[in-house]
């Protein structure tokens, strides 16, 4: 029996308990011991409600030293997406573009998916196939220990804020720029929000808004996609499968989203992963500056602003929807308008803009100058 500690925003606790009770009905089945939760006193932290919680149960799979810790999922390309059962362990390097070859049979064929398991003494790890992982777990049929595998994966990932769309198969398959020019089109209207920022917040990520978009007709989506959204998923695909060797080495997500980039190709499973894709070349593309933000002008003044756009993003009231437009100016400057009407301003570029200083504030450390009855005049 295992225990591990987990905190959660308060108002998941319903949704914690829901999820458990599920599992635990699939627990059964799989003649595993039910999970237990033994929750802890809540306290609160920069004005969130926070809870603890001791989850104990069937977390790891493993027998006489041997631990599975990853599933290897080989694209066409040669390369692989890493799944991790939990971020407990380091997957090696070269599991990366190992193929899918297992290294107990020395049998060299065509997987769909093999398997990395590690021994607790020695720390060594070994990649193999199916029907030679029950050597190392106990005798267990491949079925067997998949799906308690599976369920384990599914309990760890959930409880870590980085559940993917579980209970889907993976049977759709995208064009990736598809995927990314629809990505594009939802950040711009809503902003990204990584599913670990959903789990803590309330807010839908944005993979589950992409889904959506992706499963609605062209004429009945939400977010138009546009030309410029599709010029903004060709640069980000170019860019993630450009990636370095030396840029990917040090990061499991980078090699995974450079991987996908290179398939060409991105499934249920990995349709996270790739929306992830357009934030990060954003940010990478548009680095903040390293000068140090201060206040602009005086109260109520009106002037004109050379700026360039640093981030758009939102946020919902008890007045609707309000956007929200961060420039910096050529001296490092935070300018801030917050509006309710949608600007068609594009992240990185440079745009003359009018208005008037309504505030001076500091937000996270940074002097911040908010403007406010702004015309973008070029």
């Amino acid at each position: 029996m295992d225990s591990r500690t987990f905190i959660i925003p308060a108002a998941n606790k319903i949704m914690v308990e829901q999820k458990i009770e599920k599992l635990n009905k699939r627990a059964a089945k799989l003649h595993l011991d039910p999970i237990t939760l033994e929750w802890g006193k809540a306290f609160t932290e920069e004005d969130n409600i926070l809870l603890p919680f001791l989850l104990s149960g069937p977390l790891s799979v493993s027998y006489d030293g041997w631990e599975f810790i990853a599933t290897l999922q080989h694209l066409p390309t040669g390369e692989s997406i890493i799944r991790a059962i939990s971020n407990e362990y380091e997957i090696p390097l070269e599991y990366r573009e190992s193929g899918s070859a297992c290294e107990h049979c020395h049998v060299n064929r065509y997987r769909k998916d093999t398997y990395v398991v590690r021994h607790d003494a020695t720390c060594e790890a070994k990649q193999v196939g199916s029907t030679c992982i029950k050597d190392f777990l106990g005798g267990n049929s491949p079925d067997s220990i998949m799906q308690r595998a599976s369920f384990v994966g599914d309990l760890l990932h959930f409880m870590q804020g980085a559940t993917g769309f579980q209970g889907l198969s993976d049977e759709g398959i995208f064009y990736i720029n598809t995927v990314l020019a629809n990505t594009a089109a939802v950040i711009r209207h809503k902003g990204w929000v990584s599913k670990g920022e959903a789990s803590k917040t309330g807010k839908v990520a944005t993979a589950t808004l992409v889904l959506d978009q992706l499963s609605r007709d062209r004429f009945d989506s939400h977010y138009q996609v546009t030309e410029e959204d599709r010029e903004t998923a060709k640069e980000a695909a170019e860019w993630a499968e450009n990636l370095s060797d030396e840029e990917v080495e040090p990061s499991d997500y980078l090699y995974n989203i450079r991987a996908l980039a290179r398939s060409g190709m991105v499934g249920l499973r990995t349709i996270g992963y790739t929306a992830s894709i357009i934030s990060s070349y954003l940010r990478a593309k548009n680095p903040p500056l390293r000068k140090e933000s201060d206040f602009v002008g005086v109260l109520k003044e009106r002037k004109v602003f050379d700026l360039t756009v640093r981030r758009v993003t939102g946020f919902s009231g008890n007045f609707g929807y309000t956007n929200k437009y961060i420039f910096q100016d050529s001296d490092g400057n935070v300018i801030v308008w917050l509006t309710s009407t949608s600007q068609s301003l594009e992240e990185g570029k440079k745009y003359s803009v009018k208005g008037t200083i309504k505030a001076h504030q500091t937000f996270n450390s940074t002097k911040e100058t908010l403007i406010t009855r702004c015309e973008v005049l070029s």
